[in-house]
């Protein structure tokens, strides 16, 4: 059983120690933290805030920001084993914790009466160094030797204090801030209340008749809310000030928020941001281009407002960001519908026009991730035969196209699930909404591989009505646009093939802890096993010894169709 992460911090005595647990020469810590001058380390700049005022960015340098990211994961290892040693059922931090979220942080709040949000004044600058050594050493989770706490400390400083920028900033502050959570988790809990903390956001909310003026208090001559005597008192006394300023109460009967979500029924995202989307994608669709709205500071300090052409990923990121958190008002009790959501289907349109319409590169859709793997495995042992499709850079590899990548969020937007039996209805819809995208010059070609076989008899009625015939002796089809089609080539005058059939016999007859391979991938026995096995524990492993000889032909075609563009007509 490996040694926990905390009791390997625990063991180290110096320095030394500390660097090797960080996978790092000590001579190169040392010539970080101690040969580099603070500015060579930090970039600083600012940047203007949602809400007026502006927030100093010190950046670290490279080779910092490397060794920040290594005792950022170490302490994040150890805080994971220390709430798990407690035997929490739950953390009550979710800022930059694994598996946490906004949206988890939003969950705890959602549906109630009241909900009430406090601030922290000045969060990382009031985790100084001093505090953090004194953690490193004194916590009884840590009792680190001083020169590894100083160490620690050192790391994670800039200017005594910890900087916003830096990786390590967020774990430590969630370190520093675990005996303030647990108060605070049981001042809640006293008067009924849900607790949750992300960051220097700090919510509580109740259904109870009243809300507990402990916790907040209200103006007898205003609307205003204020934080309460014991509330004060805890943050206090844990080295934290609250900003009066953003001090609210919400209310069931108005829109409440929590980190930015929706949460008074379910929780969602605000309307206007996914009308702002909406017009995004619309716009990005008809025109190639769309805009972001950009805040700047000039030199004087003023916020200048411009707006900056958006990519395609900025985009794809909100729609995932919009997706997942109304994903997460679903379970397998509580199913989303079949038909799509209005968001989904700005979603799809999206996902149609940046990954299949304008993409970049050539697009291979392959039946499933097993095909993807055969093919990605046989370019690296045939790359010096095909340079137009793969370059070797160095010990890696760089594929000059892109492959579809099969995920629940693909199969939900786009329907494409594997197999051929979705396919088709795929297509029907990538060509009916391409009829409204914007015309695009030297079309990227999307090539569809399938098998040349039985399996596929639906896929061809499809592409029989939609008047392309398709003659199972050919192989590379024309569908639509930058559509093709391509067969797997019929071998020795065979009717049919798979892709399968291009291994050889001894590849195809390697065992798994006794089983055999079922290419069939149907009605698999106990002692057999299927294409997932085949491709994760035999192709891919061994993909330096394989033969894919037998490959080559399917590899001459996807070339030849890679070099393929599609112009509009005039």
């Amino acid at each position: 059983m490996n040694e926990k992460k905390i009791e390997q911090l625990k063991a180290c005595v110096d320095r030394k120690d500390l660097a090797r647990l960080l996978g790092f020469k000590p001579k190169a810590l040392s010539y970080i933290l101690y040969q580099r001058t603070p500015c060579q380390n930090y970039r600083t700049f600012k940047i203007p805030k949602r809400k007026g005022g502006e927030r100093v960015i010190d950046a670290p340098n490279p080779e910092l920001l490397f060794l920040q990211k290594r005792a950022s994961n170490l302490l994040q290892d150890c805080l994971d084993e220390i709430v798990q040693d407690e035997g929490h059922k739950r953390t009550i931090h979710h800022g930059f914790q694994r598996k946490k979220s906004i949206i988890t942080n939003a969950r705890v709040h959602r549906a109630r009466k009241f909900v009430f949000n406090v601030d922290l004044t000045d969060f990382f600058p009031s985790v100084n160094f001093g505090r953090i050594l004194g953690f490193f050493q004194k916590n009884r989770h840590f009792t680190l030797e001083r020169e590894v706490a100083v160490t620690l400390a050192q790391i994670c400083c800039y200017d005594g204090q910890l900087p916003q920028g830096a990786p390590t900033s967020p774990v430590v502050s969630n370190l520093i801030c675990q005996p303030l959570d647990i108060r605070l988790s049981r001042l809640a809990e006293k008067f009924g209340c849900s607790y949750s903390r992300y960051a220097d956001d700090i919510t509580f909310s109740t259904s109870t008749r009243k809300f507990p003026r402990a916790i907040s208090r209200k103006s007898l001559i205003s609307s205003k809310w204020y934080s309460g005597r014991i509330l004060k008192k805890e943050i206090k006394s844990a080295g934290f000030a609250i900003n009066p300023k953003k001090t609210r109460m919400q209310y069931a009967q108005s829109r409440q928020t929590v980190t930015g979500l929706i949460v008074n029924d379910k929780i969602n995202v605000p309307a206007d941001y996914t009308r702002l989307c909406r017009a995004m994608v619309d716009a990005y669709v008809k025109s190639g281009t769309y805009f972001i709205r950009k805040e700047k500071l000039s030199k004087s300090g003023k916020v200048k407002v411009t707006k900056e052409p958006g990519t395609d990923l900025q985009l794809i990121g909100r729609y995932s960001f919009i997706h997942n958190v109304k994903s997460s008002n679903f379970s397998k009790e509580n199913p989303r519908p079949k038909d799509l959501f209005s968001y989904e289907k700005d979603y799809r349109r999206l996902l149609l026009f940046s990954k299949f319409h304008f993409s970049k590169i050539p697009l291979i859709l392959t039946e499933g991730k097993t095909d993807t793997i055969y093919i990605k495995a046989a370019l690296r042992r045939l790359h010096k035969s095909y340079p137009t499709l793969i370059t070797k850079k160095g010990r890696s590899f760089e594929y000059n196209f892109d492959f579809f990548k099969f995920s629940p969020t693909n199969r939900r937007i786009l329907g494409i699930d594997g197999g051929t039996s979705h396919l088709a209805g795929f297509l029907s819809t990538y060509r009916k909404e391409a009829k409204s995208f914007c015309p695009i010059l030297n079309q990227k070609p999307v090539i569809c591989i399938i098998d040349n076989d039985n399996g596929a008899k639906k896929f061809f009625k499809w592409t029989d009505s939609s008047g392309n015939k398709i003659n199972r002796d050919g192989e590379v089809y024309h569908l639509f646009e930058n559509v093709y089609l391509l067969l797997t080539p019929l071998k020795n005058g065979t009717e049919d093939s798979k892709i399968e059939d291009f291994f050889t016999k001894h590849t195809l007859n390697e065992k798994i802890g006794g089983k055999s391979f079922n290419p069939e991938n149907v009605g698999v026995t106990e002692a057999e096993y299927g294409k997932a096995w085949f491709a994760s524990k035999v192709v891919w492993p061994k993909k330096s010894t394989i033969n894919f000889n037998n490959f080559k032909p399917l590899l001459d075609l996807i070339e030849n169709t890679a070099m393929k563009v599609h112009n509009p007509k005039k």
